[in-house]
């Protein structure tokens, strides 16, 4: 089984890259941002469950000024541990 990684801003200059570079190595990617489907908007925390459901891993681009990434971190369903830029569920 094939982990699922989460890019937030994977829209944006690194995000976008992540992702490509991911996905060139055969990593299932779900790369979002408030454009995409699911949505994911830093400032609209309804919006965050959809976009963390079922991601094994995570690449975090966080908002430029933004405090909600801290509260992202905190997120139950998250698989964020340790503020880390990059994790896993559980690492």
């Amino acid at each position: 089984m094939s982990e699922l990684v989460l890019i937030t801003g994977g829209t944006g200059k690194t995000g976008r890259r992540v992702a490509e570079q991911l996905s060139a190595g055969g990593v299932a990617v779900r790369a979002v941002s408030r454009s995409t489907n699911p949505a994911f908007d830093w400032s609209d925390e309804s919006s965050w469950h959809a976009a963390l459901n079922g991601a094994d891993a995570l690449y975090l681009a966080p908002a430029e000024g933004s405090m909600a990434t801290a509260a992202f971190a905190e997120e139950p369903q998250g698989p964020v541990s340790g503020g880390s830029c990059c994790c896993r569920r559980g690492a």
